[in-house]
């Protein structure tokens, strides 16, 4: 299948109540609420808005697309769901798996105008606008917008698959390894297992300049980025290593395979020689010391060289190295291959979306 590429359309811009049947959740209270089996959508960022499985009864049949009001964030819906009051749902009897997809795709590019102070209820998410293509005679061209999910999605399928299977040949064979039940655990100190221990630097956020190295701080999501800074003079770089959270989502590490600027909130961990899959295992094994830590009692450098991690030991009770390396490829031998069953499972289901 050939489609024309998006900048060889005709464009139009459209009024939402004016193309699609508008209406809203309503509201649940939380003591209403029972588990089941139903998706409740509810004005969420994230994950096709859902917050839970509930076993109230179903408010919507499916095919339709859910909105948010905080980011405009819009979701298909395949299956029946219950949402809140402060979603709005919009579908018309031209919504399917497919263009739906492209749908929300250029609802959520006016997102940027909304926030908590200005929120985008169904009055407003109405009389919103979004530019969609158009046949010869003006109206929505919705055929063009499902082949060009479809062929996009099966275009990065073959990405996806391609990128997994190269991955797999570099990782190398699976090796059975002893399970964990029957190995020795010591606990060693973070002093004896990394060979530099270093916090990052306070930097005002009114000394960021835009850039492209990641500044690593104490979010506990996406490797602990918080943006893309310079590496300005005065700044410290690390890569290669763990990062800890000294504050925030205090105990939070990840490994860091690009080199990025730290801020104060952090403390990067590092042991020359060690590699990526022998740090991954260590990031598990220091993050089971979060419970430790909270708002209240943050990693300070004292605590950090008082820290004890449990790791396997070989037969002279030193860390097994080589242990934590193989279970950490062998592990992620097997989610590749999850992921590619996963592929197989979806290259035919028309609802899955493309990214």
């Amino acid at each position: 299948m050939i489609v024309k590429k998006i900048n060889e359309l005709k464009w139009d811009v459209f009024t939402l109540e004016k193309e699609f049947n508008c209406t809203k959740g309503i509201y649940l209270p939380t003591e209403t609420v029972v588990d089941g089996n139903i998706p409740f959508i509810t004005a969420k960022a994230g994950n096709n808005g859902l917050s839970r499985f509930i076993g109230n009864k179903t408010l919507f049949e499916g095919n339709c697309i859910t909105i948010e009001k905080i980011k405009l964030s819009a979701y298909y819906q395949p299956a029946t769901f219950y949402c809140s009051h402060d979603v709005s749902v919009i579908s018309n009897e031209k919504i399917n798996a497919q263009n739906a997809h492209f749908i929300t795709a250029m609802i959520m590019r006016n997102g940027e105008k909304y926030s908590y102070g200005r929120q985008a209820q169904l009055n407003v998410v109405k009389r919103e606008k979004t530019m969609l293509p158009v046949e010869e005679n003006g109206s929505i061209d919705y055929q063009y917008m499902t082949d060009y999910v479809t062929v996009s999605r099966k275009t990065m399928y073959v990405k996806y698959r391609s990128f997994a299977e190269k991955r797999i040949e570099e990782i190398g064979e699976h090796v059975q390894l002893s399970p964990f039940a029957s190995l020795d655990w010591h606990p060693f100190y973070i002093t004896s297992v990394f060979t530099k221990i270093e916090r990052g630097k306070r930097l005002k956020k009114a000394d960021h300049i835009s850039g492209n190295v990641p500044y690593v701080s104490s979010t506990a999501l996406n490797n602990g980025v918080d943006g893309f800074i310079q590496a300005s003079k005065g700044t410290r770089v690390f890569n290669d290593c763990i990062s800890l959270a000294n504050s925030g989502s205090v105990g939070s590490a990840f490994y860091e395979p690009f080199e990025f600027v730290a801020s104060d909130h952090v403390t990067h961990l590092k042991t020359d020689g060690f590699n990526k899959w022998i740090y991954l295992f260590l990031t598990v094994a220091i993050e089971k010391q979060k419970s430790n830590f909270n708002f209240n009692r943050e990693i300070n450098d004292s605590r950090v060289r008082q820290m004890k991690i449990m790791l396997p030991v070989d037969s002279e009770n030193r860390p097994d190295f080589k242990y934590m390396e193989q279970y950490a490829k062998n592990m992620m031998l097997k989610k590749y291959k999850q992921y590619l069953a996963f592929l197989d499972a979806k290259e035919n289901d028309d609802s899955a979306p493309i990214s």
